[in-house]
Formats: structure tokens, C-alpha cells, sequence
């Protein structure tokens, strides 16, 4: 293969779904122009186009949170040396003033929402419904001057 072809293994499953829509989109649009000799709002080509996206983006988000969920938050979640530590994210612990911690059906849900690595990402985890006590309980144990939102 050349270099100037187009190599679709470096795009994730996601982003080629995403390619072979919108090349399948101008197909559909091409043969319905070619057919009948009209041709379609750009507008509405954009809402027929996204709305074909939104089980995509569904799909990408429910796999990020699988990537996303563990087994043992009281692990996932250290507190040790000054650090505040939840999976590779390493935060000061003074600077923890908050947690949030949700439940929703049997899905519990972590996070550190004031606690930005960079903007618009925060440190955050999914866990066992059942395990959320024990997490409160470790927290409040590590850290006792943090408030829990629940």
C-alpha cells in the first residue's frame, strides 16, 4: 500500500462505521439525484445524516463506560503520600474538597467533579451498586473533610 492511500486500520471501529455512513449517505443522495433529477435541502441531508449517527454515538458511549466500570472502588479509589489517586489520575490532597458519589439502579457511579485534569475531564469511575456504602465508608475514613454529594 502507498502512502497516499487511504489506510482505514488506523481509524477505530467507531470512526470507520462513522466513514462508511457518510460515504454510504452521498451514495444514497447521488443515485436518488441521478434518478429523478432533483435534488435535496442540504438541511435535510444534514438531519436524515444524524440522526443515522445517534445509535453510533450511543454505542460509543455505553462502551465507555464498560472501559470505564470496575470491580473494587475501595481499591480504584487510594489515598496515600498526599495523593489522591483514582485509577491513573493523581490529585493533591488538599485540593479534594468534593466527591460525588450516584446511584442508579445497580450501577454506582464516582466522580471528582471539581477536580478537573483537564478541561472538561474529571477523574471518574462505575462500580457495583452494592459497594457504594463501602466506598462512602473508605472515603469518609481517608478523607474527613471532604464533602460527599450524593
Amino acid at each position: 500500500m502507498t502512502k497516499n492511500t487511504l489506510q482505514l486500520e488506523k481509524f477505530s471501529s467507531l470512526q470507520r462505521r462513522i466513514i462508511g455512513l457518510w460515504l454510504l449517505t452521498i451514495f444514497v443522495y447521488l443515485a436518488y439525484v441521478g434518478f429523478t433529477d432533483e435534488s435535496l435541502s442540504i438541511l435535510f441531508l444534514s438531519g436524515i445524516t444524524n440522526i443515522l449517527l445517534l445509535p453510533l454515538y450511543w454505542t460509543k458511549f455505553r462502551q465507555d463506560e464498560m472501559n470505564n466500570r470496575i470491580s473494587n472502588p475501595v481499591e480504584h479509589f487510594r489515598v496515600e503520600n498526599n495523593l489522591v489517586t483514582i485509577g491513573d489520575s493523581k490529585l493533591p490532597l488538599e485540593k479534594v474538597k468534593r466527591v460525588a458519589i450516584d446511584l442508579q439502579d445497580n450501577i454506582a457511579y464516582c466522580s471528582l467533579p471539581f477536580n478537573h485534569i483537564k478541561p472538561g475531564v474529571y477523574p471518574s469511575f462505575t462500580f457495583p451498586a452494592e459497594l457504594a456504602e463501602a466506598l462512602t465508608r473508605h472515603i469518609r475514613a481517608k478523607l474527613p473533610l471532604a464533602t460527599i454529594i450524593e
